[in-house]
């Protein structure tokens, strides 16, 4: 299909796959910023202790991570679940999902500034604040990701899913990390050895 053959979006004229990628890139856009509210939140020494604790064991941290998304996420969906059906529980149960939702953007952030950070040393800048390292490492975690997206803007769709499953792949793996990392440092108020 040409551009002049599809239905347009009628605020900005876009066309199927150009809607995505602006949706795409805005919704990592959107990741990006809560991250950065969320980590300019958190008290830096905690922020430092569960990067330095992802840095020092991303083993255990990943997989504790696979444990605490798969049966920490199920429990809070349980709770949630049971939170609506007694319908006073609604206020609840939102605040229940925006808590994950923040747990979710700050586990990424955490991975993101321990990637950043790296990246900040081998391109010998020095990333001290902890969400300019986060922005970096986000970044470069997206990067695969709009590769893809252009790829399928360009008509390049052999190219482009591919690229978009292994964005989707390497952020799941960063929010493994990060989550896992959260817990093993006890919400960062416990340093690893």
């Amino acid at each position: 299909f040409q551009a002049e053959d599809g239905i347009r979006d009628s605020v900005n004229g876009l066309v199927g796959s150009e809607m995505c990628i602006r949706d795409r890139q805005g919704t990592f856009l959107l990741t990006v910023l809560l991250a950065v509210v969320a980590i300019m939140l958190v008290p830096g020494g905690r922020f430092a202790n569960v990067t330095a604790n992802l840095r020092r064991a991303p083993g255990p941290s990943l997989g504790l991570g696979l444990v605490a998304a798969t049966f920490g996420f199920v429990v809070a969906l349980l709770l949630m679940a049971v939170l609506i059906l007694t319908v006073i529980g609604v206020p609840l149960a939102l605040l229940v999902f925006l808590a994950l939702m923040l747990v979710a953007v700050l586990a990424v952030g955490v991975c993101g500034a321990a990637i950043g950070g790296k990246l900040c040393g081998m391109m010998g800048q020095d990333c001290r604040a902890p969400w300019l390292a986060a922005v970096v490492g986000m970044t470069g975690l997206h990067m695969v990701s709009f590769l893809g997206a252009l790829a399928g803007l360009s008509g390049a769709e052999a190219m482009a899913t591919p690229l978009t499953i292994l964005g989707a792949a390497i952020k799941s793996l960063a929010f493994l990390f990060g989550l896992g990392a959260i817990a093993l440092s006890r919400l960062g108020t416990r340093e690893t050895a």
